[in-house]
């Protein structure tokens, strides 16, 4: 559970040293990659994330998506490919908002 919790820090952190927040609006800062996917689901994906193969900045920032029942109207829910953690949200200020299930064991 702390390893899990480091790595998304640290993908946080990678991603706010590396992309300052621009004079761009933030319509403009949601743009995809060039023939990449926007949104899955009802998650917005923007650059450095991507959705699929080519469309990221790295392979940590991958995005699938997976049809499912449970979430969305549309079947279609976001998960960090290298990490397989859903991911809730992604704002422009390089944070995401992920599930992480809370658990109890006698």
């Amino acid at each position: 559970m702390v390893k899990f919790l480091l790595v998304v820090i640290t993908l946080v952190v990678c991603f706010a040293v590396n992309f300052p927040i621009s004079s761009q609006s933030s319509e403009q800062a949601r743009i995809a990659k060039a023939g990449c996917k926007t949104h899955c689901g009802r998650v917005k994906v923007p650059f450095p994330f991507g959705i699929g193969h080519g469309c990221s900045i790295d392979e940590w920032f991958e995005i699938v998506c997976r049809r499912s029942t449970t979430h969305d109207a549309n079947g279609d829910t976001p998960f960090l490919r290298k990490l397989d953690v859903e991911v809730l949200d992604i704002f422009t200020n390089g944070t995401l908002r992920v599930m992480n299930p809370i658990t109890h064991q006698n």
